[in-house]
């Protein structure tokens, strides 16, 4: 076993009140490969809150970084801060990735270098024995190209193409279902050999016998409240689902996104007249979704797009079916009829549908096996391997 300083670029690390998927990722895996013996950091975006340069937990140390901020200035600007914004922000959230990395590899050696979309353009440029890996999250330029109307912006397309020119430098590529993979492979054309598929790992995989006490349906809907994750959709598909439910309740679990501002949801819920159906709760913790789960009678998650989806995987471990948009990787997941029902994108009508008939839908999961590919003692071993398999190549 060769024990390694593994180094995080995820520019996300979660706390309390925020966590999106790539930080909650790096936060399971590094305590993995800590408790292997393996010394790791972590580099993220410094919060509000965050007064020190660096923080540590449970051994994971993760080092704060404020990027340049060059690119919010040229935000302002008509029409120039349209074009230009976004790829400033790239090479400037790059060179402060690269000059933290150069840091951190001074007070002690780097081995690997495992980093995201956002801020890789700058590895090329690291010194030689260390091997760079980019995990393809999914980013805005995926996501804007299935996100209805499909126009993916000029700013998004130039700043593509910084960290297309990553990914064709990394020494490996990895992703977390085989749908990205190959959109990834396709976007390249087929200029990259290989994407190691390793699904997202989660924290705990078990069948959990769901028991839900209310006597009323309930539908889960967890996510950003974001464009591209369908909000707008799921508040379009309320009204239709209690017109063949009226029973219906719905549980809303999401930080705002500045794609669709709260004031346009509440606009949207007050002309449907469904505000006494629906609970927006916000962020809620990890640990604490659980208790949301045993509630739900189905989960709606009307994606336009998914590089991976742990609501998927959480709610199979909960017995409870999913209905969602047939697109991405939620259909490495879902098996139509067995564990869940999709419906073609963007059909709101068809959704509502499905989750009438989700309400007597009893979950298909034949063995725990099909869960044990996200658990984290199988996602960290696969992870170990591609990284030993890059240091041995040298």
């Amino acid at each position: 076993m060769i024990y390694m300083h593994i180094c995080f670029a995820s520019l996300d690390y979660p706390d309390k009140t925020s966590g999106g998927g790539v930080g909650t990722y790096v936060k399971i895996i590094a305590r993995e490969l800590i408790r292997r013996g393996h010394r790791v950091s972590v580099i993220a975006l410094r919060k509000g809150k965050e007064l020190s340069d660096r923080s540590n937990d449970e051994g994971v140390n993760i080092y704060w970084i404020t990027p340049g901020n060059i690119h919010w200035y040229v935000s302002k600007l008509p029409f120039i801060g349209k074009v230009f914004a976004l790829p400033i922000r790239e090479i400037e959230y790059s060179d402060a990735v690269f000059k933290a990395i150069r840091k951190i590899d001074h007070e002690e050696p780097l081995d690997i270098v495992e980093g995201i979309e956002t801020g890789a353009f700058g590895f090329r440029s690291l010194r030689r024995g260390i091997k760079t890996v980019i995990r393809l999250h999914g980013e805005r330029y995926i996501f804007a190209k299935y996100t209805p109307p499909g126009r993916i912006p000029v700013d998004v397309r130039i700043s593509r193409y910084f960290q297309r020119k990553a990914f064709l430098n990394a020494n490996q590529l990895t992703a977390p279902s085989r749908v990205h993979a190959e959109e990834i492979k396709s976007e390249l054309k087929g200029k990259v050999p290989s994407i190691k598929v390793i699904p997202n790992p989660v924290q705990e995989v078990s069948l959990i016998k769901s028991e839900n006490k209310n006597e009323r349906p309930v539908f889960l809907y967890i996510g950003r409240l974001q464009l591209s994750k369908g909000i707008l959709d799921l508040l379009k598909t309320i009204p239709l689902i209690i017109e063949k439910v009226p029973s219906a309740h719905f549980i809303v679990v999401g930080k705002e996104h500045p794609s669709v501002s709260m004031k346009t949801i509440e606009m949207m819920m007050n002309r449907l007249k469904i505000g006494s159906a629906l609970d927006l709760l916000g962020h809620v913790n990890n640990k604490d979704l659980g208790s949301i789960y045993s509630e739900a009678t189905a989960v709606i998650l009307p994606s336009y797009y998914e590089s991976f989806s742990y609501v998927c995987v959480e709610a199979l471990m909960y017995h409870v079916p999913i209905v969602a948009y047939n697109a991405g990787a939620v259909k490495d997941i879902i098996k139509n009829g067995e564990n869940g029902l999709l419906v073609s994108t963007g059909n709101v009508e068809a959704l509502a549908d499905a989750c009438a008939k989700a309400i007597n839908m009893r979950v298909k999961v034949s063995a725990k096996d099909e869960l044990n590919k996200y658990s984290v003692e199988q996602v960290c071993q696969e992870t170990i391997a591609v990284y030993e398999n890059l240091l041995l190549r040298a």
